[in-house]
């Protein structure tokens, strides 16, 4: 249930109160008005039991999603190639532990620095060509270049 719907859930069972207040001024018996309660008050305890049901519900959805997030860390961290998020900047956010010790860098010193400074001087031209294709959205198949 979305939380507009208990907003409104919330909102009928307020006028629902409202009306028994008018009702009970204009000679409603206070048997009907117990029963009108206790039919509210039953209505707040199932309303309660699906929001528990719900909750439950997103921590287990939780608990899956960060034990797929930690399986993927993991296939990513001890994958045998060498790999490096960057930014559209290309400044390197995640590297590998093939990464690391193909550029002989600690994990340490790649984050936060621009992956052209591991480009030998010869290419940066060209790296810096490729990056702009790709940020302007041409896909390539493969590129490569010595290191």
């Amino acid at each position: 249930m979305k939380s507009g719907d208990w907003a409104e859930r919330i909102q009928h069972m307020q006028q629902r109160v409202e009306q028994l207040r008018y009702s009970v001024r204009r000679s409603l018996t206070l048997s009907d008005a117990l029963e009108e309660v206790a039919a509210t008050l039953e209505e707040l305890s199932v309303a309660h039991e699906e929001l528990c049901q719900q909750n439950e519900e997103l921590l287990e959805s939780r608990h899956a999603l960060e034990a797929e997030q930690q399986r993927y860390q993991e296939l990513f961290e001890f994958a045998p190639d060498g790999y490096l998020v960057t930014d559209v900047q290309g400044v390197i956010q995640k590297a590998n532990r093939a990464a690391t010790v193909l550029l002989n860098v600690p994990p340490s010193m790649l984050s936060g620095k621009p992956l052209a400074l591991y480009v030998p001087n010869t290419e940066r031209k060209e790296f810096r060509t490729q990056l702009n294709r790709l940020l302007a959205g041409e896909t390539r198949g493969e590129w490569g270049m010595p290191l």
